[in-house]
């Protein structure tokens, strides 16, 4: 997402946020649909999607690698 920043930026403050949401969730069920339920799915994918939304709010400060860290991190709890 990275190097899509400027545009969910640009789509954020137009409001319009909520179809980058759309996408995250549709991308991760079709992704998961074999292993894990639907529930878990939409439950991830909106956990994912809020830490890269703040990631966004914040001017993507940390490196992909670091945000992905961090969600490791979150993960393994």
């Amino acid at each position: 997402m990275k190097k899509h920043a400027d545009i969910c930026l640009a789509i954020y403050n137009a409001g319009l946020i909520y179809l980058v949401k759309e996408e995250f969730d549709h991308i991760f069920l079709t992704l998961h649909k074999d292993e894990y339920d639907e529930y878990k799915s939409y439950f991830l994918a909106g956990g994912i999607y809020n830490i890269f939304l703040l990631w966004l709010i914040h001017g993507c400060k940390e490196s992909p690698e670091q945000l992905a860290s961090k969600l490791d991190n979150i993960l393994e709890r």
